[in-house]
């Protein structure tokens, strides 16, 4: 019997065709779901007075760099060429996975405020 093309009437009068199609649907529907929360998920290790949930994310190693501004010690995060966003070490963590990442939010008046940044913890020879 083609399961596809079949007219049979399962149980609350809906063909075998149709509960197939809404059962994959259902099982789609799921599956889209749990690989929206993942990520959400993935970096569930930064602090919370880094992240509110939208301030964090990966960026390339290559991009910060220990610094100083002024009288403070700390790291630039430079992700053009000309400018970068400066943080002390204070905010400054190590990873906890082999990435390096930054937490900035945006003010209300679209200005950047840097909050934590994270990068890999040196290896121990």
């Amino acid at each position: 019997m083609d399961l596809w093309c079949s007219t049979q009437k399962v149980a609350g009068g809906m063909s075998d065709a149709r509960a197939v199609w809404l059962l994959l649907l259902a099982i789609g529907v799921f599956l889209i779901v749990l690989v929206m929360t993942f990520p959400a998920s993935s970096h569930s290790w930064y602090p919370s007075t880094c992240c509110n949930g939208r301030d964090c994310h990966p960026v390339s190693c290559e991009e910060i760099v220990p610094g100083r501004l002024g009288m403070y010690d700390g790291y630039w995060w430079r992700r053009y060429k000309s400018e970068g966003q400066f943080f002390t070490q204070q905010q400054h963590h190590w990873s906890q996975d082999a990435d390096c990442h930054v937490c900035v939010s945006i003010s209300e008046t679209k200005t950047e405020i840097p909050r934590c940044i994270f990068t890999t913890p040196p290896v121990q020879s």
